[in-house]
């Protein structure tokens, strides 16, 4: 089509349904349009029109020469792939004898790759206290594990044992990624524990630093518990 097809269709259509006809997204059409500078309706314009009251159309600049704007359809997503009989009754015999996953209050016995986190723990404390120079121990002195640490702790072990009982296995991998190797297939993962954010009041001493005017809370991070 030419610009001016294009500019009459943009104002005769709203810009969703329009896009939909074409097989691209609004968002992807209003990048057309201003890629040929090619004014189209403000948010609210239909609204306004259907109760007479819209706005004048934005006229289009002239534009030097005459060329053809070629509008592709966004190219559908691959079917998903099936897998072969063998896999899925292989998938489907797992999930059968899969139980729930029980967490202990303890952890007893820790999977390989938890102990290696609390061996180097307990190392980094070790090299922190021969520090002599006090500035350099509480700067190396690792922070203790939270309440948190030590859930997380927990389930991991919990989910990595289980993952071994079923044939895989869990290795950590470079900058700490963690993977299962199940049936050849190398699986990586991670657990994070999901945050919100809330508002808290200022203590005195933020008070005494809030400038005029500045609000009297402050908002933050804080755990939910969930991961």
């Amino acid at each position: 089509m030419t610009r001016e097809d294009l500019y009459r269709a943009v104002w005769a259509t709203p810009m969703s349904r329009l896009a939909e006809e074409y097989g691209i997204s609004g968002n992807g059409l209003a990048k057309i349009c201003g890629r040929e500078d090619i004014p189209y309706p403000p948010r609210g314009y239909w609204a306004k029109h259907a109760v007479g009251k819209a706005p004048k159309q934005t006229p289009l600049s002239k534009s030097v020469g005459t060329r053809t704007i070629i509008i592709r359809p966004t190219p559908l997503p691959p079917p998903p792939i099936e897998l072969p009989p063998e896999i899925k009754q292989q998938a489907d015999r797992a999930r059968a004898s899969a139980t729930g996953l029980a967490v202990p209050e303890r952890l007893v016995r820790p999977h390989a790759v938890i102990a290696s986190w609390l061996a180097e723990h307990e190392e980094k404390k070790r090299r922190a206290r021969q520090e002599r120079n006090p500035w350099r121990r509480d700067l190396y002195r690792p922070s203790e594990f939270t309440e948190t640490d030590r859930r997380k702790h927990r389930i991991l072990d919990a989910l990595f044992k289980a993952v071994e009982r079923q044939g895989g296995k869990v290795r950590q991998g470079e900058r700490g990624m963690l993977f299962a190797e199940v049936s050849g297939e190398k699986v990586e993962f991670q657990i994070r524990e999901k945050q919100k954010q809330e508002r808290r009041p200022l203590t005195e001493v933020e008070k005494r630093w809030r400038s005029p005017g500045e609000k009297n809370w402050k908002q933050e991070l804080v755990s939910t518990g969930r991961f």
